[in-house]
């Protein structure tokens, strides 16, 4: 009876000390679990943090890019606003045809397109706004390297076609076509203008050209002709001294001779000729009328 009391006693201690050996690895293993898993929760908060500075970074680093693009696309309509401005200006002063250069809508194009595959129809509006504003500037430096040209085919034309007297200063002593000889005094045909000025007056040339002759003519004495091209040349005889060589580029108003009275002349004077297709025709309508 007694031994049983005690193997009982001895079998429940044993039975309390495992209980308690058992629930205190439990305890240490879900101990460990609660660590690992803040670990886990702090891990996941940090990451979180990072993202949100990277969210934050992000969002202000977009922002800024918005305002760099509404500037830039401020300052392309304002450039835009000139360029049509500066177009319709110019082609005022070209004097087209109204419509002709129309500033204010893009040049006439056609023909049929594709749609790209690849196209992009959610584009933000901004960006939208952009791409149009793009397609108009390139629609205006077309229409202005058009006009530009235009312009200056004009200009070439004006600069090459004889305009204005080749003095400064003078009068008109012979027009062109028939009359008195001023040597012989017989019928004769002139078949230029003659211009009396001081002697050593200087010379202009009526048109931009090349010089073709600079020297001694029969009749003519020192002798200036320039060609300008679309069959024209200009004749300055009678000259004092030649200021310029066979060859030499000449500018409209530049001074090539100086004014004398060499060759067949009755005293210092210009005879001034303007030859179409290698024959004279009257300066008349080339010269201003103010002379």
């Amino acid at each position: 009876m007694a031994l049983a009391a005690v193997l009982g006693g001895a079998l429940l201690y044993t039975g309390l000390r495992l209980g308690t050996v058992i629930g205190a690895r439990s305890a240490m293993v879900d101990a460990e679990r609660i660590e690992h898993a803040l670990q886990a929760q702090a891990r996941l908060v940090s990451d979180l943090e990072t993202d949100r500075g990277d969210l934050a970074a992000t969002t202000r680093s977009a922002r800024e890019q918005l305002d760099r693009v509404a500037r830039r696309l401020g300052g392309l309509q304002a450039h835009m606003i000139r360029v049509e401005a500066l177009g319709h200006r110019l082609a005022k002063l070209a004097e087209l045809d109204q419509g002709e250069f129309d500033f204010s809508s893009p040049p006439a194009v056609g023909g049929p397109e594709r749609d790209l595959a690849d196209q992009d129809l959610d584009t933000p509006e901004v960006l939208q706004t952009l791409e149009t504003l793009g397609r108009r500037l390139d629609d205006r430096v077309r229409q202005l390297e058009v006009l530009q040209a235009f312009l200056l085919r004009r200009r070439v034309h004006a600069e090459m076609t004889p305009d204005g007297p080749p003095l400064d200063e003078g009068w008109v002593s012979s027009a062109f076509g028939k009359r008195k000889d001023p040597i012989t005094g017989r019928n004769a045909w002139h078949e230029g203008v003659d211009f009396v000025a001081a002697p050593g007056s200087k010379v202009l040339a009526v048109a931009s050209g090349v010089v073709i002759v600079s020297g001694r003519m029969t009749g003519y004495g020192l002798t200036v002709e320039i060609d300008h091209g679309n069959d024209f040349i200009t004749r300055y005889a009678h000259n004092r001294r030649n200021l310029v060589t066979v060859g030499d580029t000449v500018i409209k108003g530049q001074a090539i001779a100086l004014l004398g009275s060499t060759g067949r002349s009755t005293g210092p004077h210009v005879h001034f000729e303007v030859l179409h297709k290698g024959n004279p025709i009257d300066p008349k309508k080339f010269l201003d009328t103010a002379t």
